[in-house]
């Protein structure tokens, strides 16, 4: 038995298929993610292991002697989030990038801008140092290293399942700590004992509008589905004077 269309389920099908076309066409979503991929260089470091992943099964929370190991920890946190408002940020890779602000000596990211966010953990029982290259698969916008930034920064980047507990020293010093940002990759050179280093890696970019349907997409578009509902319909025409 053969099944033939009727005007009312042409009239819907013809529907589905310019929403669905449309849709395809508008939609434009930014995404941001990444993730830290390898941790190489230990030159001259005193790092007895290296970890890309949370220090704890979670849920849990990350005080200031959380573990007091020779371990280097990277982890992956909020990924591709739109940032309600602005976010302050201790270094950032490039300050003339568009959704970049500066603000009473200091630099921010816009509200609106897609970003990720990465941690790092440096947390030795004795003073030991750690140099190292920590790699990731998109270039590095931003850097938050100090105490009061982290902390205003942990509710939206924090990874979710982690408490981060503000305490003293949180971050890295100035001296002897350094960073280095190149492209996707960071080098640092820490050196701490109790509470540790710690630092978060931001990659962004500006969120893009969904693009507007050119014209001559519309117009084209419009006439496919002329011609397709023209077609069907001497189909039935067809099917009908042969019956």
């Amino acid at each position: 038995m053969e099944t033939i269309l009727t005007g009312e389920s042409m009239k819907k099908a013809l529907i589905v298929l310019c929403a669905m076309c449309f849709v395809y066409r508008i939609i434009g979503i930014g995404i941001v993610s990444a993730s830290v991929i390898s941790l190489t260089g230990y030159t001259s470091s005193q790092a007895e292991n290296d970890i890309i992943g949370a220090p704890a099964k979670l849920p849990f929370t990350l005080t200031a002697n959380f573990n007091n190991e020779p371990t280097l920890y990277a982890w992956d946190e909020v990924q591709s989030f739109i940032l309600p408002n602005d976010l302050y940020v201790d270094c950032v890779t490039d300050p003339t990038s568009s959704w970049i602000g500066y603000n009473d000596s200091n630099y921010y990211i816009k509200a609106g801008t897609t970003v990720s966010s990465h941690y790092v953990q440096w947390d030795p029982l004795s003073s030991k140092m750690v140099m190292a290259n920590i790699n990731l698969d998109r270039d590095i916008s931003c850097l938050i290293t100090d105490r009061q930034t982290l902390f205003a920064s942990d509710d939206r980047l924090g990874l979710p399942g982690i408490f981060y507990e503000d305490f003293v020293n949180r971050g890295i010093e100035e001296n002897p700590d350094s960073t280095h940002v190149y492209g996707c990759g960071i080098n640092i050179n820490f050196l701490t004992a109790n509470p540790g280093d710690s630092i978060r890696i931001i990659t962004a970019q500006e969120t893009q509008p969904a693009p507007v349907p050119e014209p001559a997409t519309i117009f084209l578009l419009g006439s496919g589905l002329i011609g397709l509902s023209g077609f069907i319909k001497r189909r039935l025409k067809n099917k009908l004077r042969t019956e």
